[in-house]
C-alpha cells in the first residue's frame, strides 16, 4: 500500500529538477519514516520501514548521494488547535477544491459560525465559500487550494476514515493526521 501511495503521491511533495537535489527524493530515515518534501509540503510516513536510513529518487528509485534536510523536528510539533474531519463527507467535494485552485491559487481554510469553510476568491474580487462540515473550534489560515487538494487525494487514496487538520495560527504551519500518515503544509503568507 504505502509503495502505491508513495508512486502516485511523491511527485506532489518533491521539489522539481532545478532545486536541492535532495528534495528530489524519498528519504527513508533510520526512525522507520518515509519522508518526501519540498520548501512548502512534507510527508511523513511514521512506521513504515526497517531498512537502512537513505534516500532515493522518487521517479527512478536510485540511491541519492545527498544529505536530506532534519525533517524530525518539523513533524513533532503541537498545535493549539485541531478538528476533526470525516472522509467521507469530504469526498464529494475533492472536484470542486480541484475547480477552486483553477479559480485562485490561494484561499482560506476558516471556520464561520461552526461551519468549515475553504473560501476562494478571485483577481476580479469573485468569490465562494465551499462548506466542507461542521466543527466546533476556531481556525483561519491561508492556504494554497492546490496542496489542500493534494492533501486530500492523498487520503482518500490511504484510505483513512478522518484526517486531524491541526493549525498553531494563521502563520504556522498546518498539519493534517490520519493513523501513520502526517502532511504539513506551509501557510500562504499574505
Amino acid at each position: 500500500m504505502i509503495e502505491k501511495l508513495l508512486k502516485k503521491h511523491a511527485k506532489n511533495f518533491v521539489s522539481g529538477e532545478y532545486r536541492e537535489k535532495g528534495l528530489e527524493g524519498i528519504h527513508f530515515h533510520e526512525n522507520g519514516s518515509i519522508y518526501v518534501m519540498d520548501a512548502h509540503k512534507l510527508l511523513a510516513i511514521k512506521r513504515a520501514h526497517n531498512i537502512s536510513s537513505r534516500t532515493i529518487h522518487y521517479k527512478t528509485g536510485k540511491k541519492m548521494d545527498v544529505k536530506f534536510p532534519d525533517v524530525v523536528r518539523i513533524s513533532d510539533v503541537s498545535y493549539k488547535e485541531s478538528l476533526t474531519l470525516n472522509m467521507r463527507d469530504l469526498e464529494p467535494y475533492l472536484s470542486l477544491i480541484e475547480v477552486a485552485s483553477k479559480i485562485s491559487m490561494v484561499g482560506t481554510l476558516e471556520v464561520e459560525r461552526g461551519e468549515f469553510l475553504l473560501r476562494v476568491t478571485n483577481e476580479n474580487k469573485e468569490s465562494f465559500k465551499l462548506y466542507l462540515g461542521k466543527v466546533e473550534s476556531d481556525i483561519k489560515v491561508d492556504i494554497n487550494v492546490m496542496y489542500f487538494y493534494q492533501v486530500f487525494c492523498f487520503f482518500k487514496d490511504a484510505k483513512v476514515d478522518k484526517v486531524i487538520l491541526s493549525c498553531g495560527g494563521p502563520m504556522r504551519p498546518v498539519s493534517f493526521t490520519a493513523e501513520n500518515y502526517e502532511i504539513i503544509v506551509m501557510p500562504v503568507r499574505r
